[in-house]
């Protein structure tokens, strides 16, 4: 059950984090406030928005539970050694590289946003084809019947 647990703690603080934690997509705060009423008596349309978001963060946080279910399923086991390598060599590093990166994107002004949005999204685009590749070239590699793509 601690497993379970801990499974939906990191999804519902990876959905605050990174997918808009409550918010419902394409609703404003704005427009859930116009049906507030007042402070005494809060109408009913507020509540309804009120529970349609809660509705909203727990379908997000399931589809991060699932995939993580999903990926745990897929994927080979990793010692705890490899994944703290992991974490500390490469996850650790790279999180404080976004956050410090977000804090200067955050002061660039709007007319900048353009162009490096698209200068980001080519480069990302390019590193997802470089990974690719340097997969095939790492899975090509391997002799003998260690890795088997024949059902892919």
């Amino acid at each position: 059950m601690v497993e379970w647990a801990n499974m939906w703690i990191m999804g519902a603080l990876a959905v605050t984090l990174f997918l808009g934690g409550w918010q419902i997509p394409g609703v404003s705060v704005e427009m859930i406030n116009q049906t507030r009423g007042t402070d005494v008596f809060p109408t009913l349309a507020w509540f309804g928005w009120q529970f349609f978001s809660l509705m909203v963060f727990a379908a997000k946080t399931w589809i991060l539970v699932i995939l993580f279910i999903w990926l745990r399923w897929t994927l080979p086991r990793v010692r705890v050694d490899q994944m703290m390598a992991l974490c500390w060599k490469y996850l650790v590093p790279g999180a404080f590289a976004c956050f410090i990166f977000t804090l200067f994107w955050v002061m660039v002004p709007a007319s900048v946003h353009l162009v490096s949005g698209v200068i980001l999204t080519v480069g990302g685009v390019v590193l997802v084809f470089a990974f690719i590749a340097r997969t095939r070239k790492n899975i090509a590699q391997v002799k003998g019947a260690r890795v088997d793509l024949s059902n892919w």
